[in-house]
């Protein structure tokens, strides 16, 4: 192979080693977002619909019949500018968003114990149109605005679909 591509063997020998090294990092980064993807949807908080006691409980549940049960959450960082989203621990989903916004607040979750995903999906079906803040490239976000995008309106969609 060496005469084939004009390299000599140390040089290919170096080549394969850091081809090997350049692998093994490309698996651990994309281990690495798995995990942080994982860690992004969970958080935990006290809520109107339910407790800490009751978040903290469902932390610990980790049988696959319990993964499509969480909360849908809405959380706003100002009065008229709101997200929402589902997470098995909401708290700490806040806790990772506010990394990028401090001014975000957890305003509400509702309990769902099963298709939780489903039901989340269903609740931006019924506001996407209205209310869902564009960005170009993006056909939808999980943030929402506009003139009759409340809280009590929101909270009235999750009611309906939970």
């Amino acid at each position: 192979m060496a005469e084939a591509t004009g390299l000599n063997e140390s040089t290919l020998r170096n080549w394969r080693e850091g081809f090997a090294i350049a692998s093994r990092a490309e698996v651990a980064f994309s281990t690495f977002l798995r995990e942080c993807k994982k860690n992004a949807r969970g958080t935990d908080v006290s809520t109107e619909s339910g407790s800490d006691a009751d978040l903290d409980q469902d932390i610990e549940s980790d049988s696959v019949s319990e993964k499509d049960k969480g909360y849908i959450y809405i959380m706003q960082d100002k009065p008229d500018r709101f997200k929402v989203g589902y997470s098995i621990n909401p708290k700490r989903r806040l806790e990772f968003l506010q990394t990028g916004n401090v001014d975000l607040a957890l305003s509400f979750t509702e309990r769902v114990n099963n298709r939780m995903r489903l039901r989340e999906r269903q609740v931006h079906a019924d506001i996407d149109n209205k209310y869902n803040i564009r960005r170009p490239g993006v056909s939808s976000t999980e943030w929402y605005t506009g003139e009759g995008c409340t809280l009590e309106y929101l909270i009235g969609i999750i009611k309906k679909h939970a």
